[in-house]
């Protein structure tokens, strides 16, 4: 069992990944690496038969580009944009691996789920829900028994 890097919704596509390269001599961020040099790998998981590679293409900063590649105004931090194709339904995980002259390959594996756990379980009018304390009169008693300054034990 492999441990998940990132975890993302089913319906996630044109998704942007930030990574970072490392040097291969001194390990400091590689800064300047161009989008022609770098080489992705990626098999979906089950499916040996159909693992893809690819040169990287030249993406806009924050503007998806399937397999594109752009550094961030961060030195060594880049932006990759996950092949479609990559995180298709019908397979649990996808592991990436890009590689670059002179860099630390990076591998990300990422599981692919059903649903998009930043938005479970919250109320469909989140934005007007505000919340509210309820104290018992037990509870409001002893909170002004509180003397500021004084240690007060409830």
């Amino acid at each position: 069992m492999s441990y998940d890097d990132l975890v993302i919704g089913a319906v996630a596509n044109s998704k942007i990944l930030e990574v970072t390269l490392r040097d291969s001599t001194t390990g400091q961020f590689k800064g300047s690496v161009a989008y022609g040099s770098v080489t992705y790998y990626y098999i979906r998981e089950g499916d040996d038969a159909n693992k893809a590679t690819g040169t990287c293409v030249d993406m806009t900063l924050d503007t998806y580009t399937d397999h594109g590649w752009k550094e961030t105004g961060i030195v060594g931090v880049y932006q990759f944009g996950i092949p479609q194709a990559a995180l298709a339904s019908g397979k649990n995980a996808v592991t990436i691996k890009l590689t670059a002259s002179g860099a630390i390959d990076v591998k990300i594996r990422i599981l692919i789920t059903g649903a998009d756990f930043r938005l479970a379980n919250l109320p469909a009018n989140i934005e007007s829900v505000s919340p509210t304390l309820d104290f018992t009169a037990v509870q409001k008693a002893s909170i002004k028994s509180i003397v500021p300054g004084k240690r007060t034990r409830l």
